[in-house]
């Protein structure tokens, strides 16, 4: 019998030393490095292709924030709020979030590979592109949840 999966280690330990930032000055295409954004409504803004270098957001809003192409490094997100996370083609690496309240998230790319991604105690109303999944870690209940939606991605007819 194989052992559980254990949560992912991602290799953040401990950010240096944070300058809190304005979360207003954000444009698209921005570089940032070493900056905290607490409690920062990012509504509509529109950060396509920006570079987040060992930042951490907490409590942001990102309602319709236009985050394509945008790059998560070594940050953290904590008690972020998104009606709509609007997210295709980002790349999260070692980029711990916690506590997410996000209705619905664009997490897409056609080439996506997926390392130590734990989705154990998140919850799922619907999911598309099951084939985007493969790499992440779920528990039981989440695959009684996913069976029919697996079985009809693989052609398998239960009756």
């Amino acid at each position: 019998m194989p052992t559980p999966t254990k949560p992912p280690r991602i290799a953040l330990a401990e950010l240096p030393e944070l300058v809190s930032a304005d979360g207003d000055s954000l444009l698209a295409r921005d570089e940032r490095d070493r900056q905290r954004y607490g409690g920062a409504d990012l509504t509509g803004h529109d950060l396509t292709g920006s570079t987040f270098a060992e930042c951490e957001f907490l409590a942001v809003t990102l309602d319709d924030t236009e985050l394509r192409g945008t790059r998560f490094v070594e940050s953290r997100i904590v008690d972020s709020f998104a009606p709509t996370l609007r997210a295709a083609r980002t790349t999260w690496r070692d980029v711990l979030v916690e506590n997410p309240r996000w209705g619905s998230a664009e997490l897409f790319e056609t080439r996506a590979t997926l390392v130590d991604v734990d989705l154990r105690t998140t919850t799922f109303a619907t999911v598309n592109g099951l084939e985007g999944l493969r790499g992440v870690t779920i528990d039981d209940s989440q695959l009684s949840l996913f069976a029919p939606l697996l079985a009809t991605h693989l052609g398998i007819r239960v009756d």
